[in-house]
């Protein structure tokens, strides 16, 4: 389409229908001429009604742009950008590869300050989990979408009640749950990866949590099994005598000092800890 007034009244029409039908979120993508993220967030707020906005722009539309479908700083609190989420990556499919690889594209929007951030949160897109090829890769990639703070958007079968029940335990942990919705400062970030040719066999994440808590996302991205350790004062900033809760397995695994092993991680396996003093 290339009548302005035919675009104009696309958007207004779309948007009255999106009231109507009582919609929470609307999921607007980065093709044809209905792109301007800026103007669907004036439409929208005009009615009235709060409708919350996906930015499915695959990493073209972002926090930080001068110029485009929606400039924004990104870095006012809350953020001033006219969408409440943005997709940092292409679309993901239900493979180790898409997953490892979406997760990475939330790296450059982890900075000082952060633009992910109350108001804008970087996308990966939506979980696979339930989809993945093991339960071990299920429970990582929750984690790992968990750990920087990107919105949780299930994509398996819901009408699949054994799939659900199997993926339960996941989904429905409230104690990995917490770490994503909290808000100390920082969506989370890349602390370090070794390992193998690429170096990034493993990796670890981190997330400032309110009260001077830490947690901590090891992941495997290895073929094999791969033994892994923190430091607590040079990878997460905490000296003295720590406390150290299993978030996977909901237990407190008692004090630690300078060094905590998270012990041998299986393939695509992980562990996942909040540290407190």
């Amino acid at each position: 389409f290339t009548d302005p007034t035919y675009i104009q009244k696309h958007m207004e029409e779309s948007v009255k229908a999106i009231v109507a039908a009582g919609f929470d979120g609307v999921k607007l993508d980065g093709c044809g001429q209905f792109r301007n993220l800026t103007w669907w967030g004036q439409l929208l707020n005009e009615t009235g009604r709060s409708v919350m906005i996906e930015n499915c722009h695959w990493g073209e539309t972002v926090p930080g742009q001068t110029t485009g479908d929606a400039p924004c700083t990104g870095t006012t609190m809350p953020s001033n950008c006219p969408y409440n989420f943005f997709r940092s990556s292409q679309d993901i499919n239900p493979s180790w590869k898409s997953i490892f690889h979406n997760l990475q594209t939330t790296i450059k929007y982890q900075g000082n300050p952060p633009l992910s951030r109350p108001g804008t949160w970087a996308y990966p897109d939506m979980l696979e989990v339930g989809n993945m090829a093991t339960y071990n890769e299920d429970r990582t990639h929750f984690g790992a979408w968990c750990i920087v703070s990107s919105p949780l958007i299930l994509g398996h079968d819901l009408t699949n009640e054994a799939l659900t029940d199997k993926i339960w335990p996941i989904i429905s942990n409230t104690e990995a749950i917490a770490v994503n919705q909290a808000w100390a400062g920082h969506p989370g970030r890349l602390v370090k990866q070794w390992g193998g040719v690429g170096g990034n066999d493993m990796q670890m994440w981190a997330k400032a949590l309110p009260e001077g808590k830490q947690a901590v996302l090891i992941l495997s991205n290895n073929d094999g099994n791969m033994t892994a350790s923190i430091d607590l004062e040079k990878d997460i900033g905490m000296s003295g005598t720590v406390s150290v809760r299993d978030i996977w397995n909901h237990k407190d695994l008692g004090k630690a000092t300078g060094t905590f092993s998270a012990g041998t991680i299986e393939t695509h396996d992980s562990r996942f800890y909040i540290f407190s003093q």
